[in-house]
């Protein structure tokens, strides 16, 4: 899911994710598609129905366990913002900006 993260596959993809009905469910969904985060450790829990936007910027380490409502925001838009507001470009982009 490199790039945007609104291509076809990657709607398709959040959408099925939101309809799955457990968290157990969920989390053997993340554990078979491995290969679309950056690491994912053992003894997963996660609840959230939605699907990052860009999973290749997150790890899961071992033991982990995310409670529902959760979202993870990937890109940091803070040195955009203060740039503006401002009128510099002396802050630089972070992360995955």
């Amino acid at each position: 899911m490199k790039g945007n993260g609104n291509g076809i596959g990657s709607l398709f993809r959040k959408l099925y994710f939101m309809i799955i009905p457990t968290c157990g469910q969920r989390t053997k969904y993340i554990y078979k598609n491995r290969h679309l985060f950056h690491n994912v450790g053992k003894e997963l829990m996660f609840q959230p129905r939605h699907f990052p936007s860009d999973p290749e910027l997150i790890s899961f380490g071992d033991n982990v366990m995310i409670a529902s409502d959760v979202m993870f925001i990937n890109h940091n838009i803070i040195s955009a913002m203060l740039n503006r507001k401002y009128n510099t470009l002396i802050f630089k982009p972070m992360g995955g900006y």
